[in-house]
């Protein structure tokens, strides 16, 4: 079954359920959903999340190196085209 097929299986049995069961089954995709959208930074040690917000600020007040620039680096010390 393609992703399509499943959504429309899902849709018709959705649209026969009770009201009870219709609220249990939202209540179950909200958490999926949740917990799939849940941030790694949030299971981070206050340490990591500190020195991540130490260079997001470093970044804002220009001191970081672009991409581009690290990348330029290595492809010409390490020969790479």
């Amino acid at each position: 079954m393609n992703t399509a097929e499943l959504k429309l299986n899902i849709i018709r049995q959705v649209d026969t359920l009770n009201e009870n069961v219709l609220k249990e089954v939202t209540d179950y995709i909200q958490s999926k959903i949740n917990s799939q959208n849940a941030s790694v930074f949030d299971s981070l040690t206050e340490e990591q999340k500190k020195r991540i917000r130490q260079a997001q600020q470093s970044i804002k007040d220009g001191k970081g190196i672009p991409h581009e620039a690290i990348v330029l680096k290595y492809k010409t010390k390490y020969g790479i085209n």
